[in-house]
């Protein structure tokens, strides 16, 4: 679809959940090995689209994870396909099928 040969998705925080309120529950929210997966398959991409959302802004791991992909990739080369109100990019659920990526980072 947009013209890479593989497709990874990673989470944002080491924790996952069908509800994002009980994300807020954990104490330990990101482990040291998905810190090292993110840097690992990021700075090996074409293109990297972020969509975490509000729950990953909350948790504070959208800060680390913008950290991260500054240091191992091109700041060009980081999408999303919005913002919302507080910054943070959208979650994909919500948008729809044809939504366009827009630059992530201001370069």
């Amino acid at each position: 679809y947009w013209g890479v040969g593989a497709y990874y998705q990673l989470n944002v925080m080491s924790i996952r959940g069908t509800y994002s309120k009980d994300l807020a529950k954990c104490t330990e929210v990101n482990l040291p090995e998905n810190d090292e997966a993110i840097r690992r398959i990021a700075s090996k991409a074409r293109l990297v689209v972020v969509s975490w959302g509000n729950p990953g802004h909350n948790s504070g791991r959208g800060p680390e994870v913008e950290k991260i992909l500054r240091e191992v990739c091109d700041p060009a080369k980081v999408f999303c396909f919005g913002r919302n109100k507080n910054g943070s990019p959208v979650h994909p659920l919500y948008q729809p099928r044809a939504a366009p990526l827009l630059p992530f980072f201001t370069v």
